[in-house]
């Protein structure tokens, strides 16, 4: 079950780096822009696409976003890196799946990983007083990409993005360090999903940010409209004799480019303020005076969505995120080892349902003396990952009387069955689906040696049966590194 919040990186959202079009020429390989959209200062950003690429594009903004909230979902890992499937990107960042979409998400991840931004005086961090301190700098997003396929079909293509397809990313040390220090906001996936287009999208999150800026009106919003269009990315290229015209007074070189006029503004916005309108986001929006001085004025409205959406990019549940998480939950998770601000987030973010059933997993795994590298972390995992451990023991959670011993916490395997550890035993209980094509094999073969060595037990292996292969390589993963 997807949780219904993402996680927004603030910087980047005050940046909005992405031309807001589905395509742009080949030759938009870089723009530069400095407008300002609030109280806080201008934003100046030089965007530099890495060889053979162009600049990031509409549907790269969600992808910018998926990997913003993975990496918050994951922990927040210290080397930065998210570890996913194509599917589950697909699934955060509220896109539809399919061949076309993986492929796109595959060109959309090269063109992040060569990306470079420089920007003057505009990277925000949060200071004692509530405010932002500002600073230059030049950084990418995405500083290793590693692809890793499993469970292919018989086609299989070199390269090409499949839904069991793994990958191993890892962010910009400069973004991660922001989310770390809590500079994020949360998104609501639900509303994302109900938005048709990449720049609706962009045009949400965009406002979304903006109502959140200390000191901001978060009842209404008027920008001026050449502003706006350069805000959101409403750029064409400069072109003479059929070639890009070059910015020679930006050092580097990028295209030079010009926003759309305000009539061309108008009608591109116009589709994404009818589904904003229409979601219950915006009450309207309205566009004032005439020509290059018009302004738009933004009045924001509730959202009026139902509770459950059945769809085909993911089964979102809908959760009540609450600015005074329920005491009880928060106890719930510290008395399972998770740390007391973690444990807030979570409560924030999960619901009293997703909570409990996680309890009563990790309850479950201790009651049969589970080895846990870390009881806290697990028990994060459990939450985040539910589908990666499925119950196996019924153990009722108490909420206010549970009381954890902190001894034995890492403790040997249960001899909850009295097999003899070998290769045969192991075979039997994973079952000839493990035996179907080499990568099932493989996985066979490494579950066997972690068996053997008393790393997992017989009950682990039976609930490898029921896994996708992809939840199969994460568990098998988490087990080895346990085990080091």
């Amino acid at each position: 079950m997807t949780p219904r919040f993402g996680t927004e990186e603030r910087n980047m959202a005050r940046l909005s780096p992405v031309v807001g079009f589905n395509r742009i020429s080949p030759q938009m390989v870089g723009w530069h822009k400095t407008v300002q959209v609030d109280h806080m200062g201008p934003v100046e950003v030089i965007c530099s696409a890495g060889r053979d690429q162009v600049v990031p594009h509409g549907i790269d903004a969600d992808v910018l976003f998926a990997l913003t909230t993975l990496y918050d979902w994951q922990g927040q890992p210290q080397n930065g890196q998210i570890r996913v499937s194509v599917h589950d990107l697909c699934n955060a960042a509220g896109l539809s799946h399919g061949g076309t979409t993986y492929e796109r998400v595959r060109e959309s991840l090269q063109r992040w990983l060569l990306v470079t931004y420089k920007i003057s005086e505009c990277w925000g961090t949060p200071n004692q007083k509530g405010k932002w301190d500002f600073s230059s700098l030049t950084f990418g997003v995405i500083t290793s990409l590693r692809q890793k396929d499993h469970g292919v079909p018989d086609n299989y293509t070199l390269g090409k993005f499949y839904a069991s397809t793994f990958l191993e990313i890892t962010l910009n040390a400069s973004l991660i360090q922001s989310m770390v220090i809590g500079h994020i906001r949360n998104i609501d996936i639900n509303i994302l999903k109900n938005l048709s287009s990449p720049l609706a999208r962009i045009l949400y999150r965009a406002l979304e940010e903006l109502r959140q800026i200390p000191g901001a009106n978060s009842e209404s919003y008027t920008i001026g409209i050449r502003a706006w269009g350069d805000h959101l990315g409403l750029r064409t290229l400069v072109i003479k004799n059929n070639e890009a015209v070059r910015n020679i007074s930006i050092k580097g070189k990028v295209p030079q480019t010009e926003i759309l006029s305000p009539s061309k503004i108008r009608r591109t916005l116009a589709p994404a303020h009818e589904e904003l309108i229409k979601i219950g986001y915006l009450k309207a929006s309205d566009f004032i005076g005439r020509g290059s001085e018009q302004q738009i004025h933004y009045c924001f409205g509730k959202v009026d969505l139902p509770n459950s959406i059945e769809s085909d990019i993911a089964n979102i549940e809908i959760t009540k995120l609450n600015d005074n998480p329920d005491s009880d939950l928060i106890q719930v998770l510290t008395d399972r080892f998770v740390g007391q601000k973690k444990a807030s987030e979570l409560a924030m973010r999960y619901s009293k349902d997703q909570i409990l059933d996680a309890a009563e997993k990790f309850d479950a795994k201790r009651a049969t003396r589970y080895k846990m590298h870390s009881p806290g972390g697990f028990m994060v995992k459990i939450l985040e990952q539910p589908e990666n451990y499925p119950h196996s023991v019924p153990i009722e959670p108490i909420l206010s009387e549970y009381k954890p011993q902190k001894t034995n916490i890492i403790a040997t395997e249960t001899e909850e069955l009295q097999v003899e550890r070998n290769h045969q035993s192991a075979y039997q209980a994973l079952g000839k689906r493990f035996e179907e094509n080499s990568a099932m094999r493989e996985y066979r073969n490494r579950a066997t040696q972690l068996y053997i060595k008393g790393r997992i037990s017989i009950i682990n292996l039976i609930g490898l049966k029921t896994l996708e292969p992809i939840y199969i390589e994460n568990k098998l993963k988490d087990w080895e590194c346990e085990s080091n």
